[in-house]
Parts: structure tokens; sequence; C-alpha cells
């Protein structure tokens, strides 16, 4: 499971791949982000068809970068489920991916280290 923090973009990356593992150029690649709220409801943060973009030079591959509101007022989880169609086949490829969205103790938005004395 992938992390992220709110006040942050986060970017949802997926490689579509063919029945042999080969990357593919899919029809239509989009995606639908979403969480749940306190009542358990679902609730939609990016309808789904928002088109995602293609990485140049790495085919079949596709991002969607997604801003986290802050603060973060549902569940801990963060759902991003990706669509595409293999061109060939016609057949829908879907990939969802699961975030932890967490908030730093202390407020912090940044990392923290912590330096300790050996003995």
């Amino acid at each position: 499971m992938a992390i992220a923090l709110p006040g942050q973009t986060f970017t949802f990356q997926v490689q579509f791949l063919d029945g042999t593992s080969t990357p593919i150029i899919v029809n239509n690649p989009n995606i639908e982000v979403f969480a749940f709220n306190g009542a358990s409801a679902k609730v939609t943060l990016v309808a789904e068809g928002a088109p995602m973009s293609p990485i140049v030079g790495d085919p079949g591959r596709y991002l969607y970068a997604y801003y986290i509101q802050d603060p973060w007022t549902y569940q801990p989880t963060m759902y991003g489920v990706m669509r595409g169609t293999d061109p060939t086949s016609g057949i829908d490829i879907v990939v969802e991916m699961e975030v932890n969205v967490t908030t730093p103790s202390g407020g912090s938005r940044g990392l923290i280290a912590q330096f300790v004395r050996g003995g």
C-alpha cells in the first residue's frame, strides 16, 4: 500500500500489460478516485473516466496526479481504480490501488530524524 500526506499531491501510476505481461498502449486510459467517510459511505473524489496521461518513453504506463485536501476528513484509505481497454482483444483491464493517507504525528509535514547516542 502506498502512503500519502494531506496537503500534498499523490501520483497514481499504472502499467497496463497484455496476457503475456508485455506492456501495451491501451485505449481510453482513465481513473476514478474515491474514499469512504466516517459513516462508511463512498465519496467520489475524481469521477470515473478522468483521463490519465501517458508517460513519455515508457509505453503502456500512465499517471494521474491528485492533490489531497488538508485536512483529510475521510477514512484513512483512498482508492484509485485505473482502467484501459486492450486494443487488440477489446478486453477491459482494471487495476485498483490503495493509498494510506496519513497525518504525521506532531503536525509536521516533512521528514523527522532522531539521533540516538550509541554506547
